[in-house]
């Protein structure tokens, strides 16, 4: 590993001033998982996918509690820069603009995690524009600061090497923000799936179903009525025979984006085509078994976050 250079460039501190000079395991691991999240959101979205930021403890000063770390990115070159983003928005997160930092990557880091640490919900959600997805930092930071707010120890938070703008326990709430969701695309399959639990009464409940693809059980709503009439009014009978009842059906998966993540919501049933081998409905012209697709009516341009 190259050698690190330490210097006020690379350098963040967490100035905690508290009742006792001590800080719970609780916050200071909190602490750095925050921070991790934090810068590597900050390099993967600012500078680079392929860029690591590591974190590195330095000792603290004597007689204060002023939590040090080393930021030192790897996978970025010296003649990196800067993506293309907005002076204006750039200028309110560090101080400066996106010329003052040249190829300065480390340093860009640096200040711009210190303003996501250090700014409010409110002042943030101005600051950034919407298709800036830094939303796990943000959430990586309201993490931190509901720990931090519970400890009964801590009186207040800086972010210098001075006593100065420490942020008092009683304005933490204000640095603490919901959850960010985003629209993203459904996704579809066709699949073979065997029924383990059926809902067998007029209800909306979850079905039990196992991908044949796949290695676990998972819970779908059907939404085929036709077929749930059918299994409802006895005319598609479960389970007589010892083999288990299988239907091959087009499955929908239902896809949010919370806090930078992708998830799926809920998993629908949309068509049943076939149970246990009889035609049910026709298969549509696109069926492909177990391939993934973008539903076409949910087809949208790609924006930064699908990319």
């Amino acid at each position: 590993m190259e050698k690190i250079e330490v210097d006020s460039s690379n350098i963040i501190y967490f100035h905690f001033d508290t009742v006792e000079s001590k800080l719970s395991i609780a916050s200071f691991n909190q602490l750095v998982d925050s921070l991790n999240v934090v810068t590597n959101n900050v390099s993967k979205v600012f500078i680079g996918e392929k860029v690591k930021c590591s974190i590195f403890i330095l000792p603290p000063e004597d007689g204060s509690f002023k939590s040090k770390f080393c930021i030192f990115l790897a996978g970025a070159m010296l003649s990196g820069s800067i993506g293309n983003f907005s002076d204006g928005m750039i200028q309110e997160l560090t101080g400066h603009d996106s010329k003052y930092y040249g190829t300065e990557t480390v340093r860009f880091v640096k200040d711009v995690t210190v303003g996501i640490f250090s700014k409010t919900r409110e002042e943030l959600d101005r600051i950034i524009s919407d298709n800036v997805n830094i939303d796990e930092a943000i959430e990586a930071k309201s993490k931190f600061y509901t720990v931090i707010a519970n400890d009964k120890n801590v009186k207040s938070l800086g972010f210098t090497d001075t006593d100065k703008a420490l942020i008092k326990k009683s304005e933490m709430v204000y640095y603490i923000a919901p959850d960010k969701i985003r629209d993203v695309d459904n996704i579809v399959e066709y699949s073979k799936l065997k029924i383990i639990k059926a809902v067998l009464e007029r209800s909306s409940q979850a079905w039990t179903l196992k991908d044949i693809s796949k290695k676990k059980n998972d819970e779908y709503k059907i939404l085929d009525d036709d077929f749930t009439s059918l299994v409802w009014q006895g005319e598609n009978p479960l389970k007589v025979t010892e083999k288990t009842d299988e239907i091959l059906a087009r499955v929908e998966y239902v896809k949010e984006m919370k806090n930078g993540k992708v998830i799926t919501k809920e998993t629908n049933i949309t068509d049943v085509y076939q149970f246990n081998g009889k035609v049910l409905k026709e298969l549509p012209d696109d069926f492909e078994l177990n391939i993934t697709k973008v539903p076409k009516k949910d087809k949208r341009q790609l924006s930064l976050f699908d990319q």
